[in-house]
């Protein structure tokens, strides 16, 4: 029965319904509260005894209110009235996709628009662990001023059933499937269908059934019953575009069959790479490029006489060329290698580029291995099985050995094994770089790149250096400049010249170029380094192009998928970025003998959660970009955070401490903006810069917004700024001695003076008396240590805590304890000084973190009447191997 206007449910008073179906009535309402239009949708009391419906109903409410999105519909709240369930969400006045597309098909432009907002709401999504599983022109909105916005993600995650699309509920049982299947069968992907396991390919299947039907006005798969729809959408295609939509371009075409894939293996791996596409598409039509989709061939007999003088007039070489100039060039495109659990790492092409051997953290990603895959099959072959790290593997020029890098307090060093397994040859205890080995073009000898530390560098501490493949003693290579250290080696396919990394900074926060030496006959360095790049930005990974013309890196900020692959030419000029490869490509490696790249791409989703005390943790701030490192301000009554989700970099942003009214605070010039700290006063924000040199300053802004001013500068790090307690002064990181200590300046000017003697780094924290100083001794995981500030010998307080995981309070410390799993799973503890011991406050799980995730940090911050604790949850982590073919 359906709500009469004026009915209440709650403080939001009935206007009209809106619409009806089986998954509940939808009306539009006016919250009495804030006097706003909201939409409410309410579970039929016939429902509300079906305990399938009610959780699913539930399940709506907690998937879509975990995503922040703009084009994903906002949910509000969740309540109860008088026993009848209902859901409150953002009111949007517009109209469904359904009741936009007309018989024949959308505008291009009016499509275009569409589509590439639904593939970024999808991207969130999937970046956020949420599958929709409905996706279809019924549970998207378009609003009167053309935004987008999903709806109804009451089927996300759950694998049980599936609809039509006017809502009425069917059952469809499989033989080959226990169970029941989820979702509409006219948009549903085929493993959908048949009950098999999903992941976002899925969805990125159902999105190419809506741009078929926004493109051609009908369904892609629509038969007489359901067994004909189920037998469509596994066995047949949908009617080519040349002839349900003769205007249609031939990129849309192409875009949409490779969506439609029966065999997800063959479809885009991610919805990013169908918004790349679109996007090409709608910049092509802009500047009026266009081919439309290709029309079947008609025999016209009477053009073969004209065609038949027309080759006669070109002449007899021209004919010739004409009949012998093969095949066009195939355009480059991306294929999956690898799609396991966990990260798949630093691949290596056999010489013929049929096979890749990486490094992979398993199953269960408790520890790192060598694999060999052929391309294009299922199974990988693994190659080393100790306790140790196997990593940085290089293919040997003849095929027959792999070197790589193991390091493991039992074994260490450089080492030698046969792409088909067996045992291992140690070739050199060398205290190696987190860098793969070049192999000499005549196999001979290997090029590798020497561990550089912070602090107590040995005098060949950063160099390239030459390791012999008979046994000899290692010894130089190329020397690096002075406060550089270079990583990266890589021959060129003629063996003529070496490329590399050259890297300043520090090793906590890096910034680098590609540079040049020219080598003789014996493939030893002649003459000076040449520079390529000047970018200074942190790199990681280098290689060069087939016919080596070009070198190929990876570059980018230390941000959530912030690296991007770069190409310039040797010859010199501005480098071009790799878009097919998208966002998160690490590692680059060229097929020798072969028009292929792989690399790894990196996923992964930080996001703000919070432990109430005595609580479960929670979902707090979450976007698809990085959300870290927030920080409650002293009155507790807001949040100050770094995030990327303005898309242009990261910045930092404020919240209210509900999560509420989120905005943006600072805007550039760097391009990373993080560790944010309020002074006492709640009155400014000190953060770290990451500027465009790759250098670190720190800097303030006013709450409330407005001009930002710059406290440090020169040519060394300067980061991870904290207040003193009254506020006067701020410590901060810096390695401007050499490595990294403890330093103090006055606010708002005055010389900076340091604090630590033996290594420091921060958040540096005063105790309530401002008589002591709290700090860790690096950016990773370890012990705490105080310091009077009067003068004195620091102490150890604490045994582990994770990476600026404390908080100091007058009778204790609050800490994320960091044990020796890492931070997959850990808890809050507070140290009690009276008693000296420590109690668990509550248990939390960080996620898994990977190697370039693990810099964002974890962000700690406890709450001024200490029920609140925030921290950084990497929602999803990993990285796969991706392949560029017929890269040229």
């Amino acid at each position: 029965m359906s709500l009469p206007a004026g009915t209440k449910l709650g403080s939001y008073e009935i206007l009209g319904q809106i619409g009806a179906g089986g998954m509940g009535e939808v009306y539009k309402a006016r919250d009495t509260r804030l006097s706003r239009l909201v939409a409410i949708k309410v579970l039929p009391a016939e429902r509300v005894t079906d305990v399938e419906r009610r959780q699913r109903f539930i399940q709506e409410a907690r998937t879509a209110s975990a995503l922040n999105h703009p084009s994903i519909i906002t949910i509000h709240d969740i309540a109860v009235d008088h026993g009848r369930d209902y859901l409150v969400m953002e009111y949007v006045a517009g109209k469904t996709l359904r009741a936009l597309i007309p018989p024949t098909g959308m505008d291009l432009r009016e499509l275009l628009k569409i589509a590439i907002q639904l593939t970024d709401a999808l991207g969130a999504a999937h970046a956020a662990g949420i599958l929709h599983r409905d996706l279809k022109p019924s549970n998207i909105m378009v609003s009167e001023s053309g935004l987008v916005k999903i709806l109804d993600f009451g089927l996300a995650k759950l694998t049980e059933r599936y609809m039509s699309d006017d809502d009425a509920t069917r059952t469809y049982e499989p033989k080959t499937e226990p169970g029941r299947i989820l979702g509409t069968l006219d948009y549903m992907a085929p493993e959908q269908a048949e009950g098999k396991a999903l992941d976002a390919r899925a969805d990125i299947f159902s999105f190419g059934t809506v741009l078929y039907e926004m493109t051609t006005g009908r369904r892609a798969f629509c038969e007489d019953s359901d067994a004909a729809t189920i037998a469509a959408l596994l066995t047949k295609e949908p009617s080519p575009l040349s002839q349900a939509a003769p205007t249609a371009p031939a990129q849309l075409e192409h875009i949409i069959r490779q969506c439609l894939r029966k065999d997800p293996s063959q479809r885009p791996q991610h919805i990013a790479d169908v918004k790349a596409l679109l996007e090409e598409l709608r910049d092509e039509s802009a500047s009026g490029k266009l081919r439309r989709a290709a029309a079947p061939k008609r025999s016209r007999r009477w053009r073969w006489p004209a065609i038949a003088v027309a080759l006669l007039a070109l002449g007899a070489a021209g004919a010739r060329w004409w009949l012998m100039r093969g095949p066009q060039e195939a355009a480059p495109r991306v294929v999956p290698v690898t799609m396991l659990a966990g990260s798949e790492t630093q691949p290596s092409f056999s010489t013929d580029g049929s096979q890749v051997v990486f490094s992979w953290d398993g199953e269960k990603q408790d520890n790192w291995d060598l694999y060999v895959k052929i391309v294009g099959t299922t199974n990988a072959l693994r190659l080393t099985t100790d306790a140790a790290a196997d990593g940085f593997p290089a293919w040997s020029p003849d095929g027959r050995e792999i070197a790589f890098l193991k390091r493991g307090p039992q074994a260490h060093g450089i080492y030698l094994i046969s792409p088909l397994g067996g045992p291992e040859r140690k070739l050199a205890d060398f205290d190696a770089a987190l860098s793969a080995a070049a192999w000499s073009p005549d196999g001979k000898f290997l090029v590798a790149a020497k561990y550089r530390p912070d602090q107590g560098a040995a005098a060949d501490a950063g160099a390239l250096v030459l390791v012999p493949l008979d046994g000899g003693e290692a010894r130089s290579f190329l020397p690096p400049a002075p406060g550089r250290w270079l990583l990266y080696p890589a021959y060129s396919p003629d063996g003529r010249a070496l490329a590399f990394a050259s890297c300043g900074g520090s090793t906590q926060a890096s910034y680098c170029d590609i540079w040049i030496v020219p080598l003789n006959a014996h493939f030893l360095p002649e003459g000076q380094p040449r520079q390529l790049t000047r970018v200074d930005y942190f790199m990681v990974g280098v290689g060069w192009s087939r016919d080596g013309r070009s070198v190929v890196y990876s570059a980018g900020t230390l941000a959530a998928q912030g690296y991007f692959l770069f190409r310039i030419d040797v010859a010199g000029g501005e480098p071009s970025r790799l878009e097919i490869a998208s966002q998160g490509a690490t590692y680059p490696a060229v097929a020798p003998k072969a028009d292929r790249l792989v690399f790894s791409r990196a996923v992964y989703d930080p996001d703000i959660w919070r432990l109430p005390a005595g609580g479960k943790p929670e979902a707090f701030l979450v976007s698809s970009a990085v959300d870290a490192n927030a920080q409650f301000s002293p009155d507790g009554r807001r949040v100050a955070f770094a995030s990327g989700r303005s898309g242009e970099g990261i910045a930092m942003w404020l919240a209210n401490a509900d999560g509420s009214g989120v905005v943006q605070l600072t805007h550039g010039p760097e391009d990373y903006h993080g560790s944010p700290r309020w002074s006492p006063d709640g009155r400014w924000v000190a953060y770290d810069a990451r500027g465009k040199n790759g250098r670190w300053n720190i800097k303030v802004v006013d709450a409330s917004g407005g001009q930002t001013r710059q406290l440090t500068s020169g040519a060394f790090t300067s980061s991870v700024p904290s207040w003193s307690k009254e506020g006067k002064s701020i410590y901060f990181t810096s390695d401007r001695t050499g490595r990294f200590e403890v330093w103090r300046m006055p606010f708002p000017e005055g010389a900076a003076e340091q604090i630590t003697g033996d290594g420091g780094f921060g958040p540096a924290l005063e105790s309530s008396d401002a008589r002591t100083v709290y700090y860790l001794k690096d950016a990773g995981d370890g012990p705490l240590y105080s310091r009077p500030l009067s003068g004195g010998a620091e102490k150890q307080v604490l045994e582990r805590v994770a990476r600026r995981g404390f908080a100091v309070f007058d009778d204790g410390i609050y800490y994320i304890y960091a044990g020796p799993d890492g931070l997959a799973k850990s808890e809050v503890r507070f140290h009690d000084f009276a008693t000296g011991r420590s109690r668990s406050v509550g248990a939390i799980e960080s996620g898994t973190l990977n190697p370039i995730a693990a810099r964002v940090g974890v962000g700690f911050s406890v709450s001024p009447d200490r029920k609140t604790f925030l921290f950084t949850h990497y929602g999803s982590a990993g990285s796969d191997l991706m392949m560029i073919e017929n890269f040229r």
